[in-house]
Formats: C-alpha cells, structure tokens, sequence
C-alpha cells in the first residue's frame, strides 16, 4: 500500500473519536497479527515494549538489586559467581544476570538495556503462544490472543520491570508448548524428537532462571495433562534420554561448581532458598491462599470481563479439547502451586496470564460467532483502547511520580569522589547506588550483624549477612558492627581513605561524633557526608564513644 493511500486510510476512518470506535480497526489488527510468522509477532512486541523501557529509573529494591549484581560481574569480570557489593548472592540462580550483563555491555549503562532481558522474554511468550495457536487452533484465535496479550497491563508490567518473574514465566510456558507440541507431532505421527530437545533445553534454562520449579512446574503440567488424556504412551514418550543429557549438561554445571567453591552452597541454595520457602510461613510478603485467584483476574484487565463467556460456553460444550485441556492444567498448576506456600508476589504467577488470556480469547470469539460480529467488533476496540490506556498511564504514573532512587546521591559522591573513597552505610542499604555510580567502589556496610544468624525473613541485612557466609574473611571487612565502626575508622584514621557515609536522617540524629560534619546531600530518605582524612582525625581527637548510638 503506498503512502498516499495510507495516509487516505487514517483520514477516512481516523479522524474522529466516533469514527476510532466504530472503525472495527482492532478487529482488522487482529486478523493481521494472525497472519503474521511468529518472527515478526517478535518484532512487532520488543517495538511495543521497548520505547518505554528507558522512561523511568530502577525501581528498588528489586531492579536495583538484580541489575546490580549483573553490573558488578561487568566490573569485575567475574561472570561464574553471582556477587552483591563483592559478596557472593546466592539468593537466585544466574540466567537473568548473566543476560543483564550481556545486555548492559551490548548497549551501555542504561536502564533501557537493563530491562531489556525482561522485555525480550514477554516478547518470545507471546511469540510462542501465537505459535502454538496458530498451528494447533486457528489464525483468528491466534491474533485475537496476541492482541490481547500485547496490551494487557500484567504482561506489560512484567517486560517493563528488571527482575526473575518475567524470564522464568516466560520459559515455563515456552517448556510447556515446546512439550506439548512433541506430543502432538508424536500421536500424529510425524517427527517429534528434535521438539523435546528444546523442551528439555528449555527446563534446563529454566532452572538456571529460577531453580527448581523451572523443572518441576512443566514437568507437572505434562503430568497431569496426559494423565487427565489417558495418554500414557505420550507420557512414556517424554522420558528421552538424550534430552535429558541436554537437560543435565546446561543444569549442572553451574551448581556442582558453586558446590565446589562453597560448601554450604548446595544447603543454602537448594534446601534453604527452595524448601524452606515453600514449606514455611515465617518470610515477607505473606497473604492468604486465595490471593493469586483474585490478584490474576485483577491484573488482566479488561480482559477479564470476557471470563463468563469462557464459562457459559464451558457449560454448554460437551468435550473439551487436549489444547483447552493443556491450557488449563497449565494455569490451574500455576495458580494453585504458587497458592500453597504463605509468602506471595505478584510476579510469581506470571506464568499464568499466558492461558488466562487465551480462555479469553475463546471466549471473545465465541461471543463474535454468537451475537452480532459489528458489536462485538467495537467492543474490542473499547476493550484494546482500555488496555492501551492502562498500560499508557502506568508508565505516565512513574515518569510523573518517580519512586525514590539513589541517582542524586550518586551524582553528588561522583562529582568528588577520589579513586581510593569507600563508601560506608551506616544502618541502611542502597541497592541500586553502585549501578548508578557505574564503578566499583569500596564499600562497608555498619550494623546490629551479631543478632543474626539464618533467619526466615527478606531483609537488605539478611541478604547480605548470608552472601558473607560463603566468604567469612570479606565479612569481616565488609559488615562492620556498630560498636566497632568509630575504632576503626580512628585507627585507620592517619592513612585512611576519605569516606562517604549515607545513612538515614532519623538514624544520625544523636550521633555525637557526626555533629561536626555537614551533610553533602539530604532529602527526606538519605543523608549523605563526605568524611575527608582531616575530619577523621577531628572526630578521632575528641574520643568520642564508640557506640553509635548514643543520645
């Protein structure tokens, strides 16, 4: 179509609010994604994702966080060992780190590149899922649920924020299909080999994204969807044992030599990160059992309004399909595995929206074959504007809004920082500063660590009081006490580095050794000192105590 005509088109039929609602534009959209190669359903979701990727800082703790570690393994050219401030961070496995690095090296110290990985894996879900549709239901289906995916405001979130959830859900669901489609291609006959070698490939990335349910959620989707079939010979199928070799050799290696190199790793990793927090009820983030199965219909707004068209058909249709039945063995898995334990996050059940919105879907189009095709065409348009709108407006939120970051701070320190400067947290942590400070930096951090030990609880204090345990010689250097900081920093004082101590302003309050010094920055989070050599030595002459927190 050439560009008069094009642009002959817009004026006809968009030139009007009235003539945007009407115009069954989203319905023609959908017919066209549904025609499309997988290939350019990729390309078409990194244009929609990407331009807003760069929109808004790191948000905390989390981006801050996982890009830090990712970053830090940049600066010390250190990929193998996951490292928080030098310490090793075995909180999660290192697929995502190690494609953060790789994407912050390809395009620069941005936080574009640093959602970048996010983004590329709700693009391949989508991808996949109109893949799989459009081999195994239909083009219409296909489009409909592309559209739907690409604006619903859970999805966009997840590409737009720089932690696990959206990679690990991702690769689930990409596990799930690549196994089904083998199935499929099994029971019809034709090859089906080389699909489960990307599906055993697919759970070995997937447990290097995020541990063991990157194995053990597929494997129990496959389950219990071909026991539900009947189909035991399929089932006996998925046991291949080169794919399990692949499985094994892109697993192993990571873990057996963290093992090597730490030998409480596999204790901490496996038993404690896994099964302790799944069993227990004592860390962050607890809430009731039903909360994913309103927090999903919530999130997928305003495609969840289509969810009592899916059910009425339900009732109405005598069979149900070994796609529908793969659909939703997939998100009742989802939804009820990651119910069980106390501690949730939004983000674990990502991995549901996928076959969420394609019962949607289904059920869109029911309701097209139903009713009249011309109302149920403009509504799609409303329902499209809305998610559009959604999606639009949470990026306007934190553009307008920006949540608390450490930038200023690191500005501040970089503008006089000197090579040899360490940078000291007295009672708090920033996770994002070295990031924005784009260079290692010497750092300790001051605080009550003789009152830990292995706790149930998500904390800046626990997460690093466990990395030191790997490396008890850096502890010491690293997590200084309280009582101790003052001693130390006078008897280093006459070859001393200058320091940066930030703390919060409610904490140096009383502190009688800080009264002299002015802060560098302050707002209503932080307060920031600069701390040269000749100011220890003041501090160090008035033999002030060397508890801290004296009033």
């Amino acid at each position: 179509m050439s560009r008069v005509r094009v642009v002959a088109y817009l004026k006809r039929h968009f030139t009007s609010w009235p003539s945007l609602l009407l115009t069954p534009w989203a319905w023609r959209f959908s017919e066209f994604l549904g025609a499309q190669s997988s290939l350019v359903i990729m390309v078409l979701m990194l244009g929609w994702y990407v331009p807003t990727l760069g929109l808004y800082p790191l948000l905390i703790p989390d981006e801050g966080r996982y890009v830090g570690v990712a970053w830090y393994m940049i600066q010390s050219g250190d990929f193998w060992v996951p490292r928080l401030d030098g310490l090793p961070y075995f909180h999660k496995p290192p697929l995502f780190y190690w494609l953060t690095a790789c994407s912050l090296k390809l395009f620069g110290h941005n936080a574009l590149a640093a959602r970048l990985v996010s983004a590329l894996f709700a693009s391949l879900l989508v991808a996949g899922m109109h893949a799989f549709c459009k081999k195994y239901q239909s083009l219409k289906l296909a489009g409909i649920q592309t559209l739907f995916l690409a604006v619903t405001p859970f999805l966009f979130g997840g590409a737009h924020y720089a932690n696990l959830d959206m990679t690990i859900g991702a690769l689930l669901v990409l596990t799930v299909l690549a196994a089904a489609h083998s199935v499929f291609s099994y029971e019809a006959g034709q090859a089906y080999k080389r699909s489960l070698c990307l599906a055993y490939a697919l759970l070995g990335m997937g447990f290097l994204a995020k541990g063991l349910i990157g194995i053990v959620l597929p494997a129990g989707v496959m389950f219990f969807w071909l026991v539900g079939r009947t189909r035991w010979d399929s089932l006996a199928r998925l046991l291949y044992w080169p794919g399990i070799a692949l499985l094994v050799v892109i697993a192993l290696p990571w873990m057996l030599s963290m093992q090597s190199y730490y030998s409480g790793f596999f204790d901490y990793y496996i038993v404690y990160q896994h099964f302790h927090r799944f069993l227990e009820s004592s860390f962050n983030n607890v809430n009731p059992f039903w909360f994913y199965w309103l927090v999903l219909p919530v999130a997928c707004l305003p495609f969840s309004g289509l969810l009592g068209l899916r059910l009425c058909a339900c009732r109405q249709a005598s069979t149900v399909g070994s796609v529908q039945g793969l659909m939703l063995t997939l998100l009742l898995t989802v939804v009820v595995f990651f119910s069980l334990p106390s501690s949730k996050l939004i983000g674990y059940v990502l991995p549901a929206v996928a076959p969420f919105i394609y019962f949607m879907a289904e059920g869109y189009l029911l309701w097209v074959q139903r009713n009249s095709a011309a109302k149920a065409q403009r509504s799609l348009n409303i329902l499209t504007l809305i998610g559009i709108g959604v999606c639009g407006t949470a990026v306007a939120g934190v553009i307008l809004m920006p949540p608390s970051t450490s930038r200023m701070v690191a500005s501040v320190i970089a503008a006089a920082r000197q090579p040899s400067d360490q940078l000291v947290y007295l009672d708090l942590y920033r996770f994002d500063l070295n990031y924005y400070l784009a260079d290692k930096m010497p750092t300790v951090a001051v605080g009550s660590w003789s009152e830990l030990g292995r706790q149930r609880v998500d904390t800046w204090r626990q997460e690093l009081y466990d990395a030191a345990q790997f490396e008890p010689n850096n502890m010491n250097m690293q997590l200084i006490e309280e009582s101790d900081f003052v001693t130390r920093l006078c008897q280093a004082g006459q070859a001393s580095n200058n320091y940066w101590l930030l703390s919060s302003p409610d904490h140096v309050q009383g502190l009688s050794w800080l009264e002299p010094l002015k802060p560098s920055y302050q707002d209503k989070r932080l307060v920031l000192y600069h701390v040269a050599r000749e100011q220890i030595q003041a501090i160090c002459a008035q033999r002030p105590t060397l508890d801290l927190k004296q009033r």
